[in-house]
C-alpha cells in the first residue's frame, strides 16, 4: 500500500450523491489505500429536525442506498476483495441535541466490512468514536501517536479460532 491517505471534498455545491459520485471516481481511478468519504445529511436533518423522526430515517435509508452504490462499485471494479469499509457516526442524540452523558447520545454504528473482516455480528468491545482512527491505522500497519487515546478494535479483524 503505497497510495497515499485522501479526503474527498465535493468542491462548491454539496449534496450527498455528487460526494459519492466523485469519491467512486477518485477511488476507481486512484486506488488510493485510505479515502474518507463523509455525508453530513443525517446529522444535519437531526439538528434541524430532530434524530428519531421520520426525516432523520429517510436520511439514514439514503445513505444506505448510497452505500450499495459503492459497495457494487468496488464489486465491479475488482477492489471488493482488498477493500475494508468502517462505517460510522460522530454522535447520537435526543431531539435536535447532542453532547449528553446518555447512551442515545453517545451510542453510533460502528459497522466494519470487507472479504478479509470475518462476520462477526455484534462485537462483545464497547468502542468510543476515537477508536476509528486507531483501528484504521492498524489495519493500514501505522504506528498511530502516544497522544491517541483510541485502541484498534482487533476483535473485528481476527478470526474466532485465533483468540
Amino acid at each position: 500500500m503505497t497510495a497515499t491517505p485522501s479526503l474527498v471534498d465535493t468542491g462548491l455545491g454539496y449534496n450527498e450523491e455528487k460526494t459519492l459520485e466523485r469519491a467512486l471516481e477518485f477511488i476507481v481511478e486512484e486506488k488510493p489505500a485510505l479515502t474518507f468519504i463523509h455525508f453530513n445529511e443525517p446529522d444535519a436533518v437531526g439538528h434541524e429536525t430532530g434524530h428519531d423522526t421520520p426525516a432523520y430515517y429517510r436520511e439514514v435509508e439514503r445513505i444506505d442506498a448510497l452505500m450499495g452504490r459503492l459497495l457494487d462499485t468496488l464489486e465491479d471494479s475488482g477492489m471488493m476483495e482488498d477493500s475494508i469499509i468502517l462505517f460510522t457516526a460522530d454522535h447520537g442524540g435526543i431531539g435536535k441535541g447532542h453532547g449528553g452523558e446518555t447512551l442515545l447520545e453517545m451510542e453510533i454504528p460502528w459497522i466494519i466490512f470487507g472479504k478479509s473482516v470475518p462476520a462477526k455480528g455484534k462485537l462483545r468491545s464497547a468502542i468510543v468514536t476515537y477508536d476509528t482512527a486507531a483501528t484504521l491505522a492498524y489495519i493500514l500497519r501505522l504506528t498511530p501517536p502516544d497522544v491517541w487515546r483510541g485502541r484498534a478494535i482487533t476483535e473485528a479483524l481476527e478470526d474466532d479460532d485465533s483468540r
